[in-house]
């Protein structure tokens, strides 16, 4: 059995200004390794180490633009033979890599949308039942969290 874990967050920014702080991210931080990028520049796939207790994990990222805004997805998939995660070290990667994000952002390159309620915690779902609109995913995650 495998851990998921997802998050997400919307950034008041043009998808590519995103993208180009997310990298600046992955590859300055050594617990972000074999970064792969797709060829839009809009996913990305790493081995996250969050701690050395922990098995790497794969971290993806999807960048969604919605207009002026743009929806960061993050997902952490443990290794197979992990089963739980009492200590949440899946959730604080992606809180971490989050936070990251917005530090390097805070340069000028960009601004989150109002903290602290911009990320919400979502259980997947499959994907015949996911939304291509930021707005309505957001939504969906607020109601499943009530």
């Amino acid at each position: 059995m495998t851990v998921v874990r997802e998050q997400k967050a919307i950034f008041n920014v043009a998808a590519g200004t995103l993208a180009g702080t997310l990298k600046v991210v992955l590859h300055s931080n050594r617990i972000y390794q074999n970064v792969e990028v797709s060829p839009d520049g809009y996913e990305f796939t790493v081995k996250v180490t969050p701690n050395l207790l922990i098995s790497p994990a794969r971290m993806t990222m999807q960048i969604v633009p919605e207009g002026a805004q743009t929806l960061l997805i993050v997902r952490v998939t443990s290794q197979w033979f992990i089963l739980a995660d009492p200590s949440n070290i899946y959730n604080r990667a992606i809180v971490n890599l989050l936070a990251a994000v917005r530090q390097e952002g805070s340069h000028g390159l960009l601004r989150a949308s109002s903290a602290p309620d911009m990320i919400s915690e979502t259980l997947l779902r499959p994907a015949s039942g996911s939304s291509s609109s930021a707005e309505e995913l957001l939504r969906a995650t607020d109601k499943a969290g009530e």
